[in-house]
């Protein structure tokens, strides 16, 4: 009996166990599965902030109740002075806890864009350090945009950025009959580009002359307003210099029409000297290089000189400072012939040169010497017994040596050669026969001293 009744005790304590721990169980699943959650929103301060519960009810509603899984539904932000709302500092799509939700901002930059008038383009909130993005670059008559005054990336504070422009200027191009050849538009102060030649239009020619382009109507570099340039044109002429064997120019340089000729300068008798050489030698005109007939270019014509052949008697030219009491001054001969006898008669102006001495110079001063001295000239001559030749074709006959004042004024004081009275007999075996010979003059000539 007793066994019985300890059984059945057993059995109703195991009971109740069950009992509790199914009741136990189904109170925690209960808490598993919750199906709402409460989601508040605040702003930056910790105000709170709702929605209205309807369009027709302004009833604000702060806790939202929202299923599981579901999204809750964000407020109006109220904004901020000097800050841009960045967003909220929590996802709130498919909710599945509670959530307080705040709202988050950005320090920001207001940035204007203004046109040359100050007439706004376009306003731009910027957060601090970001860039703002230009509106489209604006068009104003008669100018080029050229950009942005200020600085409007990386942006730190509020900015106006104003538009900058350039004044343009049109510049036309025209032939000499008017009709266009370009046309472009220049900004201020830079230069216009020109039509190349091939561009241009040839201008006829006339009785006048061949035509070229010589220059456009007007400069059009530095443009400062609206321009039109003609062509304008010239006469085509060239640049004919005639120059010496030495490379002196020989008159003025010519100008020359297309396909006419040159004026060749008067060349009669010119003649030159070379008694540095190894063989001295005359030279005389001969012609001149090349043609200057139908000139088509511009030209030097260089004379061309041969070698004389007959002998030269000369006297030199010497230079002397003012003040110089004494002067010597030789004549000579060129000749690659013989000589066997001589006759020179130089004149000289005898109000300044005083003739002191008359000396006989290498082999001269062998056989008959014979002078004659007057008030204005000196006559030399000279005969030998055998005939003589010359080193290099060249040897100085005598000198004269003369006395001047100090006080002489500068000037060139010349000495010339008689051309009749001088007289040139070669060899013996042709004796008294004379050869033609040209004459050079000379001359003293004195510099003045400084500070006179």
């Amino acid at each position: 009996m007793k066994r019985k009744l300890l059984s059945c005790l057993l059995v109703m304590v195991c009971s109740f166990a069950c009992l509790l721990f199914v009741a136990c169980n189904k109170q925690e699943d209960k808490g598993q599965q919750q199906t709402t959650f409460a989601v508040n929103f605040y702003d930056y301060d910790g105000t709170r902030l709702g929605i209205p519960t309807s369009e027709q009810d302004d009833t604000i509603i702060y806790t939202q109740y929202v299923k599981r899984g579901e999204s809750a539904i964000a407020p109006a932000v109220p904004g901020r002075d000097g800050y841009m709302f960045k967003g909220w500092s929590k996802e709130f799509e498919n909710v599945t806890s509670n959530l307080e939700i705040y709202a988050e901002y950005a320090s920001v930059c207001v940035v204007v864009f203004k046109d040359y008038d100050n007439s706004i383009l376009k306003t731009e909130l910027v957060s601090y350090g970001g860039d703002a993005t230009p509106p489209e670059a604006p068009k104003r008559n008669s100018y080029r945009f050229v950009g942005w005054s200020g600085q409007y990336t990386r942006v730190l504070s509020d900015t106006e950025i104003i538009a900058e422009y350039v004044e343009q200027f049109t510049v036309s191009f025209v032939n000499y009959d008017d009709s266009l050849i370009s046309t472009q538009l220049v900004d201020k102060g830079k230069d216009a580009i020109a039509p190349q030649a091939r561009e241009i239009k040839a201008k006829p020619d006339s009785e006048d002359g061949v035509y070229e382009f010589d220059a456009w109507s007007a400069d059009y570099h530095n443009v400062q307003k609206n321009l039109v340039l003609k062509a304008t044109f010239k006469i085509k002429t060239y640049t004919v210099t005639f120059v010496d064997y030495d490379g002196t120019v020989l008159g003025e340089p010519q100008t020359v029409k297309h396909g006419s000729s040159a004026v060749a300068p008067d060349m009669t008798d010119k003649m030159y000297l070379n008694t540095s050489g190894t063989t001295k030698a005359g030279y005389k005109f001969k012609n001149f290089d090349k043609s200057f007939e139908n000139v088509t270019q511009n030209m030097v014509i260089t004379a061309v000189y041969e070698t004389i052949e007959q002998p030269i008697i000369f006297a030199e030219t010497k230079t002397f400072n003012q003040g110089t009491t004494t002067a010597k001054i030789g004549i000579y001969v060129i000749t690659p012939m013989p000589v066997c006898g001589l006759k020179v008669k130089v004149y000289y102006d005898n109000e300044v040169l005083s003739l002191k001495n008359i000396q006989a110079k290498s082999k001269f001063a062998d056989g008959y010497i014979q002078t004659n001295a007057k008030e204005n000239y000196v006559e030399f001559i000279w005969t030998s017994s055998k005939d003589l030749t010359f080193a290099n074709n060249f040897a100085e006959i005598f000198e004269l040596e003369f006395e001047l004042n100090s006080y002489q004024a500068a000037g060139t004081y010349a000495l010339s050669l008689d051309s009749e009275e001088t007289q040139y007999t070669y060899t013996q075996e042709n004796f008294p026969q004379e050869q033609e010979i040209i004459v050079v003059p000379g001359a003293v000539v004195l510099t003045e001293k400084e500070g006179n």
